[in-house]
């Protein structure tokens, strides 16, 4: 299957425990710092624009230990664009969010998915994957039409799940 994808712009208004929860599943306390990244990051989005830079600087050796550059640079962006009052660049969302679904077809599932256990790293990225769209449906961004109504409320899944395992104590 291949993964479907959201393109927004805007802001859209999150619970910040969500990013708190990307950056614990993401492991991005083992990334490089922002200001290390940004600049690779920034060549990355030049690349879709001017196909003769080279691809390859999205593998740079230190960055994080198994996410590429643009992907550590699109969840510090996002990270960076929280507002006072929760709100997020709605582009930066996009992006994290379809990090996250494309990481649920490159993992192995340990749980064998039906029914997810909740407490393993692929079902993560589709709890984290889900959180992000249900936002975007709270805020009325257009959707795929698969998304038109979540079955299940992926926030209180995160919250229930079984073993509460964020440092902070959970979403």
């Amino acid at each position: 299957m291949s993964p479907v994808t959201r393109h927004h712009r805007g802001a859209v208004q999150i619970d910040p425990t969500l990013l708190d929860d990307i950056d614990w599943v993401l492991d991005m306390d083992t990334a490089a710092a922002p200001e290390v990244v940004r600049p690779l990051g920034d060549e990355l989005r030049d690349y879709h624009r001017d196909l003769s830079l080279d691809y390859d600087r999205d593998h740079v050796e230190g960055i994080h230990d198994w996410l590429y550059v643009r992907e550590v640079d699109s969840v510090q962006r996002l990270r960076a664009s929280l507002t006072p009052g929760g709100a997020v660049d709605a582009q930066f969302l996009s992006e994290v969010r379809n990090i996250l679904d494309g990481l649920t077809l490159s993992f192995e599932s340990e749980c064998g998915a039906d029914p997810c256990c909740n407490d393993c790293k692929w079902c993560w990225f589709l709890l984290l994957r889900d959180r992000c769209d249900a936002a975007f449906n709270r805020a009325g961004f257009s959707r795929p039409a698969y998304l038109d109504a979540l079955d299940y409320d992926p926030d209180e899944v995160w919250r229930t799940r079984g073993a509460a395992a964020t440092p902070a104590g959970g979403a």
